[in-house]
């Protein structure tokens, strides 16, 4: 039951009375209302509370509820004799009004709950929950079943079914030939893209007519397409007479948004240029394809002999069912029926036929003159075009003639999906079109573009998908790596990883011919122009809203997207990039919002649209652009006030915390903390980068698969501690990466992620040389120990090898203590049979702050001894490598200090403790020693010193000395944070070559819980302050002091 309070005007104007807003005569205005005997509250209106609405020049009229004794107050609004009344007129009168709900029918139940849980009700499906009951509770159940689902990329690529110059272009799926099942075949000799850019960016071709004796030639850019017993004329589009066609002059193809092209008899506009500048635009019929008259030497490519056409059940030749297209009125109505064709059969066509198609030639071609105006066909110019027509030739049965149809080559796409990757990652489509590539003559970018390696890049959303692939033609998007073929298999052996990505399925011309297009190259290959990009979303939102079954998941998702949407940075023709955004929402709309704010984190589009995509650390800006520019904080900004919390602390009813000493709301972030997490939105790159863009997919630039999520480039991350907003430190609740137990690797929660042949793994730093210099130590499993036998994973005595293992147990090495991996602290990536595995170690937290730290060096050093590299590195951290030297090292310049080396590692890049450091040393009756000029040896090469000395930040690893290291904290004087700085021993020139970002001059602060006073030193505010501390100095922005690590158990005993 509801209750409700108004305010009505009882009597109509009167003289120059107003009414007040909100209130006009005999109609109540909300004040407040009670359901089901429940406490009073405002009602939405003009009164409610938030909204002063006055009742004359001097009072105001709001409405307030006492919560504890649940009053409402409202002022007298018949007093002081306002708008001209006596005092105590009833002008305007309060009224109670009780509503008890009305009995509903079932079927008006269902519509009422249907209307809240779907973008709109059928009659079926009202009448289906009406007759079951109104089991609500079930309908909501199976909407939310994962097998319901229609995501909106998927719709789309379902539907990409437009003609294209190549079949294979998008991705290889399909026909490549005019022989294969299901080519398709058209009567009419002219289509859009004849009118349009075409997959290569050329702009519209040229037509022009040539009378050869009593048949007229029509030309394409060159290639003969079809015959006419008469000249055409120049019409308007309703077929007014403009002029009689100019033979052998060019008329450039020109297109209309909204003109339909793709029949026989329909107009298409172009256009002649006159000798003295003017154009001439008018429109032909599009002619029906016939070759009776054309010269053999136009016919470039074979004939081929097809089944029957409209044969009564025959289905060797079905036609193409596209649907309602757009209505032409000068071709009267829809476009007719018939005319396109589909093969469903090989066995009736001679396959040798397109043996010898070709892709481009100039062979026999009319070309007009290469000049504007009304040039005559009989020039030299030589255009390429992109594919001379093919020709086919049946028997229609409904006329009872020969026939002549031309092949309409259309976009093809691969299903490549999460679960389903290609098994070649699409390397074979490569191969081949790389190899009909091979004709064209073109040598500018054009000739790049052949179809590209589908294999997505390895991530979160698709791993626990990802297989092996043993296919002579599996292509991979290594940077460093020939995509496919013979060269890929010489450089990295037989074996690659194949990943999908969700929603990359193939496309079905069942669904309609024509229905959307692709944005699919460099220069936008548009099928229409770009609005109609930007429409296709649009036009696959409202089918899915109207169709879909997966209704309830389809409304949650929408109500995301308006909680999280995107602006104007995505290119009105990315399509694809878009919709695969906006699933984000459709596949987690009943999972958790975590997860959505991790997935659109990682898209291109929104790290396009909120500027933190390529967002580089302060340090890398200082080391490799050589200015301190701080990261930007557009995202770590908007995540918050926008996507989660907002700006306000809030009470668990919603409403506003207020600070106890102002009544003012709590702001949930400052803009310290803003500035904190911007450095948390460092390192987010393209997979692309530096390599060519995959195919499969929509890409606008030769580097650009947008669709793909981004993966963090470790040299651009800041490295650096973050806070939280609650006082804690981003990472707290992970354990310490030094308290991970001994031999992690084998213990439940250990990761492992295949890499096939390729040696280097993914998640950590190697350089290119790893895999090409056989001297490096690899480290492989025995066949039989527990691990072999899990990433072994055989079945009928061979090896299978899944794409990722997750120990669900700690392995039992009582019986294998002799083992490789027993005999290890822990793994990078090794071999397991014929192929490589990597080791992904569970999260873990480092701190930056430390005892009892130890110096470290990178690099190879020089005669002096220095090392470019040196920092501060926990001792019981497995973080760097063993650094031998013979007995009487300390002794300056004796041979045993010329003869550091790494000596005694289990495998190349391997890290330790410093403890196992100095195990490893004395194995070979060698000590750990302090900095040295660093030996070739198989545990590391020259590469790898060289790199690690000249490079700014890459680093192939560290190794550890016996020299001390202090830990300083540099504290700035304006905002009290802190920066970590390293004072290691001075090496034997005197010199100690800190690390970029861990000396004196660092930038790199970060905030900390000062506890004020502690120990009787202020936190210094000056140098001043900063100088008369005996451990400290002043060092320009800040006070660098001596530290002192004091680590405290927090529990006492595991009951606390």
């Amino acid at each position: 039951e509801l209750c409700t309070l108004s305010l009505r005007r009882e009597l109509p104007d009167e003289g120059t009375e107003t009414t007040p807003p909100g209130l006009t005569y005999g109609s109540p205005a909300p004040i407040a209302r009670s359901y089901d005997g429940r406490n009073w509250e405002t009602s939405a209106g003009p009164f409610d509370g938030t909204t002063k609405t006055t009742l004359g020049s001097s009072h105001t009229l709001i409405a307030s509820v006492n919560q504890d004794t649940n009053d409402v107050t409202v002022p007298d609004p018949t007093v002081d004799g306002r708008y001209g009344m006596a005092p105590g007129s009833p002008k305007y009168r309060y009224t109670l009004t009780s509503y008890s709900r009305h009995a509903l029918s079932s079927n008006a139940e269902a519509a009422r709950f249907l209307e809240r849980a779907t973008f709109g009700i059928t009659k079926s499906d009202m009448d289906a929950l009406s007759s079951g009951g109104n089991d609500f509770e079930t309908w909501v159940r199976d909407q939310m079943e994962e097998r319901i689902m229609t995501p909106h990329r998927e719709w789309y690529r379902r539907r990409l079914n437009n003609r294209a110059e190549y079949s294979w272009y998008g991705g290889g799926a399909g026909p490549r030939t005019a022989c294969d099942y299901s080519s398709r075949w058209r009567t009419f000799a002219l289509s859009e893209l004849d009118c349009v850019y075409d997959d290569y960016g050329n702009p519209s071709k040229w037509l022009w007519i040539n009378q050869v004796g009593s048949k007229y030639v029509w030309y394409v850019s060159g290639s003969a397409r079809t015959t006419t017993s008469t000249a055409p004329t120049l019409t308007t589009h309703d077929g007014q007479f403009i002029e009689t066609w100019k033979l052998g002059k060019k008329y450039k193809f020109s297109f209309e948004s909204n003109q339909y092209v793709n029949c026989v008899g329909c107009p298409i506009q172009v256009m002649r240029y006159k000798s003295d500048g003017t154009q001439v635009t008018g429109y032909v019929s599009n002619p029906i394809v016939d070759i009776d008259g054309m010269p053999s030497t136009d016919i470039l490519n074979t004939m081929v002999d097809l089944p029957p056409i409209l044969k009564q059940g025959d289905t060797r030749m079905p036609t193409i069912d596209d649907g309602d297209e757009t209505r032409d009125n000068a071709v009267g109505g829809y476009f007719q029926p018939n005319d396109e064709f589909w093969l469903n059969s090989t066995t009736y066509v001679n396959t040798a036929q397109c043996s010898n198609h070709k892709l481009t030639s100039n062979a026999g071609q009319s070309t007009p003159t290469s000049g504007g105006g009304d040039g005559n066909a009989q020039g030299v110019l030589t255009i390429d075009t992109a594919a001379p027509p093919i020709f086919g030739r049946t028997i229609n049965y409904e006329t009872g003639t020969q026939q002549y149809l031309l092949y309409d080559p259309h976009f093809s796409l691969n299903d490549n999906t999460v679960d389903n990757p290609l098994e070649d990652g699409g390397g074979t489509v490569e191969v081949e079109s790389r190899g009909d590539m091979a004709e064209v003559s073109w040598v500018d970018w054009r000739k790049l573009n052949y179809v590209k390696c589908a294999n997505v890049a390895r991530n979160f959303l698709n791993e626990d998908g990802c297989k092996l692939s043993t296919s002579p033609n599996a292509c991979t998007n290594y940077e460093d790596v020939p995509l496919a073929g013979p060269d890929r298999i010489q450089k990295t052996g037989p074996g690659v990883v194949v990943c999908g990505q969700h929603g990359e399925v193939s496309n079905d011309f069942s669904l309609g011919n024509d229905r959307y297009s692709m944005a699919r190259s460099p220069q936008r290959g548009m099928l229409y122009w770009q609005w109609h990009y930007l429409e296709y979303r649009y036009s696959v939102w409202v089918n899915i809203a109207l169709e879909a079954r997966d209704q309830l998941r389809q409304r949650v998702a929408w109500a995301l997207y308006q909680i999280i949407p995107i602006g104007v940075t995505v290119e009105n023709y990315e399509t694809e990039v878009f919709l695969g955004y906006y699933d984000v929402f459709v596949r987690n709309a009943f999972g958790s919002y975590r997860d959505i704010l991790k997935e659109i984190s990682y898209t291109d589009i929104m790290s396009m649209w909120l500027s933190f995509y390529g967002n580089l650390s302060l340090q890398y800006q200082i080391e490799y652009n050589g200015s301190p520019v701080l990261p930007d904080e557009n995202y770590a900004r908007e995540i918050m006030q926008l996507f989660s919390i907002g700006l306000y602390q809030l009470n668990d009813d919603g409403t506003a915390k207020l600070d106890p000493t102002t009544s003012q709301p709590l702001h949930t972030y400052t803009q310290s903390d803003i500035m904190s997490m911007a450095r948390a939105w460092t390192g987010f790159k393209r997979i692309s980068d530096g390599r060519m863009r995959r195919g499969n997919a929509e890409a606008m630039g030769v580097w650009d698969p947008r669709v793909d999520p981004l993966y963090i480039h470790r040299e651009s991350r800041d490295r650096f501690p973050k806070m939280d907003l609650m006082g804690g430190y981003v990472g707290d609740g992970y354990p310490l990466c030094v308290d991970l137990p001994e031999r992690d690797h084998l213990r439940r929660g250990a990761v492992y992620r295949l890499l096939g042949s390729r040696m280097s793994p993914e998640l950590q730093f190697e350089y290119n040389e790893w895999e090409t210099d056989d001297s490096k130590k690899r480290l492989e499993l025995s066949a039989g120990s527990p691990l072999y036998d899990l990433l072994c994973a055989p079945q009928n005595g061979a090896c299978t090898y899944p794409g990722k293992v997750t120990l669900s147990t700690n392995l039992d090495y009582t019986s294998h203590t002799s083992s490789p991996e027993f005999d290890v602290a822990t793994l990078r990536s090794f071999k397991v049979g014929e192929y490589y595995y990597e080791y992904v170690r569970v999260p873990c937290v480092r701190l930056n702050f430390f005892p009892s730290a130890k110096k470290v060096f990178a690099g190879q050093g020089n005669s002096n001894k220095s090392h470019p590299k040196v920092m501060c590195a926990d001792p019981l951290e497995r973080i760097a490598a063993e650094h031998c030297c013979d007995a009487g090292w300390e002794t300056p310049n004796s041979v045993q200090s010329q003869n550091a080396k790494r000596a005694q590692c289990r495998y190349h890049a391997e890290r330790v403790s410093f403890a196992d450091a100095h195990d490893r040393c004395a194995e070979v009756g060698r000590e750990q020693c302090t900095a040295e000029k660093q030996s070739n040896s198989e545990c590391a090469s020259w590469m790898d010193l060289w790199y690690s000395d000249t490079s700014p930040s890459k680093v192939a690893w560290y190794h550890w000395t016996v020299d001390e290291c202090a830990l300083r904290v540099k504290v700035n004087y304006e905002s009290g944070q802190v920066a970590r700085v390293d004072h290691p021993e001075a090496d034997a020139a005197g010199l100690r070559n800190v690390a970029a970002g861990l000396g004196d001059d660092t930038l790199n602060y970060f905030g900390v819980d000062w506890i004020s006073g502690e120990g009787g030193v202020p936190t210094p505010t000056s140098p001043a302050q900063c100088n008369a501390v005996s451990t400290c100095y002043d060092a320009g922005d800040g006070c660098v002091c001596d530290t002192t690590t004091v680590e405290a158990p927090v529990y006492a005993s595991s009951s606390d």
